[in-house]
């Protein structure tokens, strides 16, 4: 700093010193100048050096105060690389906090996974052992199902045949030149008819009511068909009993049988109300000698058949013979324990022959119930006193 200074005074200083002894050359000589010129170097290297100390001393103090500020740096730097290595290591414990702690993760997922897989394969165990079972059952259901199935099929086959023997019997006595219709279903099964039909002929009636027309109407038509016998069939449903009248008609028997509409009503018999054919359509009705009950059908109420007999009784022949078609159906049964148990007049006959029931009025036994109830009552005590 100190050589740039006076790098840049000395050509004015030189200039000054030229001037000064062209001056006094001038004015007094050359040793004048040289004196004079001495005296300036003199002066000059001493202001040079008094300069020189000036700036070595604030060099010094520079330097110093330097020196001071890198010592403050560099003990800020020692601070900070301890704290930077008290951060390094706090980082360095939580990193291996976190490495224990994904070690401890690592060997609880590990377990898991192994327990997990030890139930997984306990549960498939357990449903092995399941399907086993259940499937040990199915074959001991489908050994007991093909028994059932076997028997049953046996059973049903017996019974085609029977319902075919039973059609072969009675089909080559009907003077019947168009088709028949279908028996089975809701209808009277063949047995039922064949059933009926030795019934007609054995009995020979006069008069048969048919409660429930349809397969069985056509049927009883073509075996009273040339006998005289009168058969009246009732119906509540007016659609029903158009149809059974096509089928009538188409096989020639609408002048031998009768097909009344009779609605169904309420009709109060022994405390209770049932719902059954108007008695307006039966009103001109007696002497019945064959009484078929095929209806109201079940749908209608409760017990819907058993009116029938304590509606009909009176109007019923001395030994009338009265039919009950279904009677392997729950109501039917207990519709025929209530008749046999009421009116103990009529004998169960035919038992096992075919779905019909067939109850027969006995004369003597009829007789007895009318003279017991038109016997007078007893005097009591009181009264033979009085």
């Amino acid at each position: 700093m100190a050589t740039s200074r006076i790098r840049r005074l000395l050509p004015r200083v030189v200039i000054l010193v030229l001037v000064g002894a062209m001056t006094v050359t001038a004015f007094t000589g050359p040793r004048a100048i040289l004196a004079a010129m001495s005296a300036v170097l003199l002066g000059l290297i001493a202001w040079l050096m008094i300069d020189l100390r000036r700036t070595t001393v604030g060099l010094a103090s520079r330097l110093k105060i330097t020196q001071k500020r890198q010592v403050g740096a560099l003990a800020a730097l020692k601070a900070k690389n301890t704290t930077l290595e008290s951060e390094v290591n706090r980082r360095d414990s939580q990193i291996a906090d976190l490495i224990e702690r994904a070690s401890r993760i690592e060997g609880l997922i590990d377990a898991a996974a192994t327990s997990q897989e030890e139930a997984r394969l306990s549960v498939l165990d357990a449903h092995r052992q399941e399907l086993i079972t259940m499937g040990r059952q199915i074959e001991v259901k489908n050994r007991e199902m093909g028994a059932t199935l076997t028997g049953r099929l046996g059973r049903a086959m017996k019974e085609e045949t029977r319902q075919i023997e039973a059609l072969l019997q009675v089909l080559p006595n009907l003077p019947s030149n168009a088709l028949l219709p279908s028996s089975g279903g809701w209808a009277m099964n063949a047995r039922g008819l064949a059933h009926l039909a030795d019934i007609v002929r054995v009995e020979r009636p006069r008069l048969v009511l048919e409660l429930g027309s349809g397969t069985s109407t056509v049927w009883l038509g073509h075996v009273l068909s040339g006998t005289g016998a009168r058969l009246v069939s009732l119906d509540h449903n007016a659609e029903y009993a158009e149809a059974t009248l096509e089928e009538l008609g188409r096989h020639g028997l609408r002048q031998d049988v009768e097909v009344r509409i009779a609605p169904l009503k309420l009709v109060e018999l022994a405390g209770s109300e049932f719902s059954w054919y108007d008695p307006d359509a039966i009103a001109d009705l007696s002497e019945v000698d064959i009484l078929l009950v095929d209806g109201p059908p079940k749908a209608t109420g409760e017990q819907a058949r058993w009116p029938a007999l304590p509606m009909l009784l009176s109007r019923l022949s001395p030994g009338a013979v009265v039919l009950l078609d279904d009677i392997v159906r729950g109501e039917e049964i207990e519709t025929l324990d209530r008749w046999m148990n009421e009116y103990p007049e009529f004998v169960r006959e035919d038992e096992r022959v075919s779905e019909l029931a067939v109850l027969r009025r006995s004369p003597l036994m009829s007789a007895v119930d009318r003279t017991v109830k038109d016997a007078p009552a007893p005097e009591s005590a009181s009264e033979r006193t009085s």
